[in-house]
């Protein structure tokens, strides 16, 4: 799928307007005389400011889905995983988003999706992770989410492992004591490690380190913050450094954790349904498979099996696999004209000082006649 390039400033076009109104006299001559053209008056019209994800509003407790999605247009350095980075999304998750994009060289002025709306696991306790959309949701004692981070998990052979869990202990400037199976896979590669790395900035557990009562398994930061929204660890689950840093004071010890793998969702808003496909794991047999099985596991779901549903845009969103929810009810949307529809948000950084004097004289305008006095 590929889509126009838009341009950095959207232009309006001046509207003139006549008001006709009737004379003192009009009941007896009935004579209708047209006034003069009221001048126009200049509404600037800007791009909203960008939905952060790690700030979100106060919302239900049952709320489903959870932001929107944003069109920005980059700017000629940037690169995907910068983008992500600046609006708490993953990798993978703008990859999956913009199909087609350059992911190291989208080029001055390419559109690029944002996948900042999703829909919310049904568990709502503590911090639920699902591997297969590399997200963390992080909910109060009242099942309200708070705030949801993009994360890195464990790698084809060293997955993430799924369940319950709970936290078990917690430490800022943590000490990493290398696991033996690591040490030797870094000696095998030539790359020998120490049985123990310090805080610093050599230690890829980052400043903050949240360990669970699965042996061996942590939430932690990262030296490396490009692995985060991917599949690069040993299993553990890494977050941006600024993330962890916000997140690891407001879980408690004790804190239960939940570690899914869903690339697959449903949900429903006013009436609607909406479906959000994420490409399973390679090495991850319980979601390959023909569709037939994959249609069968969404009929399980009573609000699927009690609804119209367009079968041939499920299937084409779950091939697809954007990773963003859109509807499949009958007569709704398609992708095309849901995505036309997503508001444009201006870029989270400055505009680079060599654009600056290629901008027009004036912001973009939309003129609208002044009322009559």
């Amino acid at each position: 799928m590929s889509f126009s390039k838009s341009a950095l400033l959207i232009f309006g076009c001046i509207l003139n307007s006549a008001c006709v109104f009737l004379q003192p006299d009009a009941a007896l001559d009935e004579t209708l005389v047209e006034s003069e053209p009221p001048p126009s008056v200049v509404v600037v019209i800007e791009p909203q400011a960008p939905i952060d994800l790690r700030q979100l509003e106060s919302m239900p407790a049952d709320a489903s889905i959870v932001g929107s999605l944003q069109w920005i247009s980059a700017y000629h350095e940037d690169t995907l995983p910068d983008i992500a980075r600046q609006h708490g999304l993953g990798f993978d998750e703008m990859i999956q988003a913009n199909p087609g994009v350059d992911p190291w060289l989208p080029g001055e002025g390419t559109r690029v999706l944002l996948p900042t709306r999703m829909i919310l696991p049904s568990q709502r306790e503590g911090l639920v992770l699902n591997v297969a959309s590399r997200r963390l949701f992080h909910f109060d004692e009242q099942g309200v989410l708070q705030d949801t981070f993009a994360i890195g998990v464990g790698r084809e052979g060293w997955a993430t492992p799924t369940g319950q869990a709970k936290v078990r202990a917690k430490a800022k400037d943590p000490v990493w004591f290398v696991p033996a199976s690591i040490r030797a896979e870094h000696a095998e590669a030539g790359d020998p490690l120490p049985r123990r790395v310090g805080p610093g900035p050599d230690n890829p557990l980052g400043g903050y380190a949240i360990a669970l009562d699965m042996p061996g398994y942590l939430i932690h930061g990262t030296n490396k913050p490009y692995g985060v929204g991917m599949r690069v660890s040993h299993g553990c689950v890494r977050l941006y450094p600024e993330d962890i840093e916000s997140l690891f004071p407001r879980v408690p010890v004790g804190a239960p954790v939940t570690i899914l793998n869903e690339p697959i969702s449903v949900a429903e808003v006013d009436g609607q349904l909406y479906l959000e496909a994420h490409p399973p794991f390679e090495d991850d047999q319980t979601w390959q498979g023909h569709w037939e099985e994959v249609q069968g596991r969404l009929l399980q779901d009573p609000r699927v099996a009690s609804r119209e549903i367009d079968w041939e845009k499920a299937r084409a969103i779950i091939e697809a696999a954007m990773g963003i929810p859109l509807p499949i009810s009958v007569n709704s949307l398609d992708v095309q004209a849901a995505l036309e529809q997503v508001n444009v948000v201006r870029h989270t950084r400055p505009v680079p000082e060599e654009l600056v004097d290629e901008l027009p004289a004036e912001a973009p305008l939309l003129a609208e006649p002044q009322a009559a006095q």
